[in-house]
């Protein structure tokens, strides 16, 4: 049979909701399929960003997901946060291009900026919707 894949512990801060996302977005990083982790974590934070705007069903692009998830934060706090809109289209670019090397090469600074948003909406006390 198979062994168990290790459970990965996530930070308190990423939200629970898409937390899945996330975790396979590790999961696929540590097994050495890039691609796959990037996949992932685009989708957790699209998932987060739709649910934060209500917009779980319509059919809507990634840019006006993105945008409208940039509208609810609260303005004073917008310039503190690391763009989710920036990171979600550089994630894209090598998602399009099917491009292993720039998936490998983009998801460290990725996750590490995700986090520090997530992180920084904690330390601001930005509730979720």
């Amino acid at each position: 049979g198979r062994s168990p894949m290790e459970h990965i512990e996530l930070p308190r801060y990423i939200p629970k909701t898409e937390a899945h996302l996330f975790r396979d977005a590790m999961i696929a990083w540590h097994a050495g399929k890039n691609l796959a982790a990037v996949f992932y974590l685009r989708c957790f934070i699209e998932q987060f960003a739709r649910r934060q705007t209500g917009l779980l069903k319509q059919r809507k692009t990634g840019d006006e997901i993105m945008d409208a998830y940039a509208e609810v934060l609260p303005k004073d706090k917008r310039s503190h946060l690391p763009s989710l809109k920036q990171w979600y289209d550089r994630l894209s670019e090598p998602i399009h291009a099917a491009d292993e090397d720039a998936a490998e090469k983009l998801f460290d600074d990725a996750r590490a900026e995700v986090e520090h948003h997530f992180e920084l909406r904690q330390a601001l006390r930005i509730a979720e919707q």
